[in-house]
């Protein structure tokens, strides 16, 4: 497994994924690196941008190690006549979009294609030493003839096709788009594929010549090939079985547990929920690429934004089933040949639904002059459960820090600390989910001490202050197909449910995450520096300088300060 993580000097994005000792050779003669591969991206990246790209990043990694375990053991999938031609095209798809939009200098197709041409001719001749051979080729100003067939040369080539087959397999980079498509095939496949892409090969290099002097005219050459069904080689899955969508799913949360968060798997589990619906329980082993994109083109249909569907759906199916697809290691994989949602993009199509946007996202004056009042009336006998506290305090916690609901809602009072003579609250993973991972400490504005946070703090019990620490009823292992809710979470769901009780009503806002667009708008027109305000709110720093700032050590906490103590008041 590759975790994502932050370079601790340079704030990067970076991840690691070792090369099996076995594969170590051959994964170095074809993609170069020997011991490990390395993932990099700018620290200013955003963390749901971060964990994309890695996710695309580590999927393409598995499946060049899946190729090449496959040829380096002489295992994998055997193709048929029709496969092979179904695949080949899938290949030619692949080759001339990567240049639709920018074909270049028709000289560099024509080159191309001139480079084989004498490459094969150069073998041809050298067998020829050897015993008499007939290789005809074509020269490249026939490239535009539909009936040239480059595939019948391989026919009777004798002890020099092999090297024939490779010449093939460079020129169409076929190990590249193999280990994108996540296909291992045997030698008798790997044979068969390669002839099949020859003749693709010269077509794709045609085409793209064509678009290069500025005929983009209909390609008609796609309507020829078979769909593309990926098939299972001997030892793809383990014990030949069949899951379904939430069994695959729970294979892969217990395998990653230690790994993910439990916030990720309850918004996940909802992905494979759906897609358990739309595949009527069925064994999602077999999953074609055309089933799934019948699930999305379904999701999409349903008033979802694209956003949704990319970055919480597809992003889910793309990692539990290149888990599911990557060669068998030690927490699990192999259990079929490939992802089918490998190849499916994460950005959003031009045109694409869009969240329709009618206000902006933080609250408003009329808005806050009923949530905060109301807070402030609530009062808090000794008896009072942890919702009503929550009641009395979360909103205004929400408004003076512009943190997340649930790092509030999952306090504790050994939180609330002096530090350089001033109270502040320590958001930390100790207490429950924080995003990053990264604790932080901010400074109390002096109006919530002044309205009598501390000394709430001081009366309350040990441990949570805002729930019941014994409402966690369920307390052995988690069941991955049925995510426990924590009482913080509740806690949060619930005072959300009360602030549009209140009459906060519009749609367009989340009644309690909105307090941190509130709070960084606030930041702004009262002059804080944006770095600070990141810092407080737990935003990752916008460049790698940032990432320098110790803003929770002692040289950096007077900023803190400054910064709380220059915020405007709510004055409700």
């Amino acid at each position: 497994m590759s975790r994502l993580g932050r370079d601790p000097s340079s704030g990067s994005w970076t991840a690691r994924k070792a090369i099996p000792a076995a594969l170590r050779r051959a994964y170095a003669a074809s993609f170069g690196p020997a011991w490990e591969e390395k993932f990099s991206r700018p620290a200013a990246l955003s963390l749901r941008d971060a964990k994309a790209a890695h996710g695309s990043w580590l999927a393409e990694i598995e499946g060049r190690l899946l190729i090449v375990s496959a040829e380096t053991t002489g295992q994998g999938a055997d193709l048929s006549h029709m496969q092979a031609h179904a695949l080949a095209g899938r290949w030619y798809r692949w080759k001339t979009d990567r240049h639709a939009e920018d074909p270049g200098s028709p000289h560099r197709w024509s080159d191309e294609i001139s480079r084989l041409i004498r490459d094969l001719n150069e073998l041809a001749s050298e067998a020829q030493q050897q015993g008499p051979l007939i290789l005809k080729t074509a020269p490249p100003e026939h490239l535009h003839d539909p009936a040239l067939r480059f595939v019948d040369l391989l026919e009777g080539l004798g002890a020099i096709k092999p090297r024939v087959l490779e010449q093939i397999a460079t020129a169409a980079e076929a190990r590249v788009f193999l280990a994108r498509e996540a296909v291992a095939l045997s030698p008798e496949g790997r044979q068969r594929f390669l002839g099949a892409v020859l003749d693709e090969l010269v077509a794709a290099t045609a085409l793209l010549h064509r678009r290069a002097t500025g005929d983009y005219s209909v390609d008609t050459r796609p309507a020829r090939f078979p769909e593309w069904k990926p098939p299972i080689h001997n030892g793809s899955r383990r014990g030949g079985g069949s899951m379904s969508s939430l069994e695959l799913y729970q294979a892969w949360s217990q395998a990653n547990a230690s790994r993910t968060s439990a916030s990720t798997r309850n918004r996940w589990i909802t992905v494979f929920r759906d897609l358990e619906r739309f595949t009527e329980g069925g064994n999602v082993l077999d999953l074609s690429e055309a089933t799934g994109l019948a699930w999305r083109d379904a999701l999409r249909s349903a008033d979802r934004t694209e956003k949704t569907v990319n970055f919480q759906y597809i992003a889910a199916a793309k990692a539990v089933f290149g888990w599911a697809a990557r060669p068998r290691t030690d927490d699990g994989g192999a259990l079929m040949a490939v992802n089918p949602f490998a190849n499916f993009r994460l950005s959003a199509r031009k045109g694409a639904k869009k969240t329709v946007k009618l206000r902006e996202r933080s609250l408003r004056l009329e808005e806050m002059s009923v949530i905060l009042p109301a807070a402030r009336a609530i009062s808090l006998p000794s008896s009072a459960n942890g919702l009503t506290r929550a009641k009395r305090w979360a909103a205004w916690l929400l408004a003076y820090t512009g943190a997340r609901p649930g790092e509030i809602c999952q306090l504790r009072k050994e939180d609330v600390r002096l530090m350089q003579k001033r109270w502040a609250v320590r958001l930390t993973p100790e207490a429950g989910t924080i995003k990053d991972r990264e604790a932080r400490i901010v400074p109390l504005h002096l109006h919530l001490i002044e309205d009598g946070l501390i000394d709430f703090v001081e009366r309350a019990s040990d441990g949570p202050l805002f729930y019941d620490p014994s409402a966690l009823r369920r307390l052995g292992p988690d069941d991955p197909t049925n995510p426990r809710r924590y009482p913080h979470e509740k806690v949060a769901n619930n005072l959300a449910s009360w602030v549009r009780e209140l009459g906060v009503t519009d749609k367009g806002i989340k009644p309690n995450h909105a307090w941190r667009h509130t709070f960084k708008t606030r930041a702004l027109v009262a002059g804080i520096d944006s770095v600070v305000a990141d810092y407080i709110c737990g935003h990752s720093p916008k460049t790698v300088g940032t990432t320098y700032y110790a803003l929770e050590g002692d040289a950096g906490w007077p900023g803190l300060v400054r910064a709380i103590d220059a915020f405007p008041r709510y004055e409700f």
